[in-house]
């Protein structure tokens, strides 16, 4: 419920909000901290579109579909991980594991529908170790702006490399990790909001080097997220600061984060055919907990999915795609 001036509001005080344009919500906002502040936190946390709603809702089921037998491989697999393998003593790989499921499902789920015979993976993971596990005799191609030493990629189970620096150069103009440059699947997962680059130019850079029936998998923090949005209400920017002693020559830091209206709209400007888009709650059970994840806002929710194919070569849809 909305506090106004610091009480409950009453039943024709609730409806008046209700009716409310946005600008007159905006205009009211300045009238007491507050108020504003709960006005906002209400606007940014509304229902959702009902087809976000549908999206979202669809991108799930189609993990779903994969099957129980399917889904316990799969967390089997991210559990047999090594972990904090850089000596920092950070669990890479516990922290990201719920992202992780989500992405691998989705190959398992994909590679039934459409076999996936070569990954390209942008940056360096714990996580590339598994994509030869569910889909054994998949081709993996890394793309990374730091050189690693032919054994790393071995014990990788990364088959070859491309070196690049997508701040200044697509992967495309450099060599590709197949004969012909071109993959069924790439993966673009928690990189976009470390780089400078436009989306539209990272996008569209990615779909030239899709085969007819393959897909780009992007996903990246919400901008808009429940933390995010806190700070924004109290008027604290929530992009983080970074002193120059920590360094940030492999900018590990996000640069940029996105919302995903913008990422819709990247890949709408390189005439990309979105097969799914979807809010994931997949950072929110872990720093909220289970109880307050499950009464989040869909709209609030820490990460955005987008899949894309390349409109130009024909879509071979999910059979999940209305």
């Amino acid at each position: 419920m909305l506090v106004l001036f610091g009480r409950e509001p009453t039943e024709t005080e609730h409806q008046d909000l209700q009716r409310m344009t946005l600008t007159e919500l905006r205009a009211r906002a300045f009238t007491a901290r507050s108020y504003a502040q709960q006005v906002l936190l209400a606007y940014f946390s509304a229902d959702p579109s009902r087809q976000l709603l549908h999206n979202t809702q669809r991108f799930r089921t189609y993990l779903d579909e994969s099957g129980p037998a399917e889904i316990a491989r799969v967390r089997g697999i991210i559990d047999a991980l090594p972990r904090a393998e850089d000596g920092s003593g950070h669990d890479y790989v516990g922290f990201h594991a719920k992202r992780m499921e989500e992405l691998l499902l989705f190959l398992v789920r994909r590679n039934q529908h459409t076999p996936i015979h070569s990954i390209l993976d942008v940056g360096l993971s714990p996580f590339i170790r598994a994509y030869k596990r569910v889909i054994p005799e998949v081709q993996v191609t890394l793309a990374d702006v730091w050189q690693h030493p032919a054994e790393k990629l071995s014990d990788f189970g990364i088959d070859s490399f491309v070196r690049t620096n997508l701040n200044k150069t697509g992967v495309s103009r450099g060599h590709g990790g197949t004969d012909d440059g071109k993959y069924d699947a790439i993966i673009f997962t928690e990189v976009i909001e470390h780089l400078l680059v436009d989306p539209v130019e990272a996008i569209a850079d990615f779909l030239s080097m899709l085969n007819p029936g393959g897909f780009l998998f992007l996903s990246t923090p919400n901008y808009f997220s429940y933390g995010a949005v806190l700070k924004i209400l109290d008027k604290i920017n929530p992009q983080p600061r970074y002193a120059r002693k920590v360094g940030n020559e492999d900018t590990h830091y996000h640069l940029r984060e996105y919302s995903l209206k913008e990422l819709t709209e990247s890949a709408d400007q390189c005439g990309a055919q979105t097969l799914f888009y979807a809010l994931s709650d997949c950072w929110d059970r872990d720093h909220l907990g289970e109880e307050r994840s499950a009464r989040l806002p869909l709209a609030l929710r820490s990460n955005l999915v987008v899949v894309l194919a390349n409109a130009a070569q024909g879509i071979d849809k999910p059979s999940s795609t209305p």
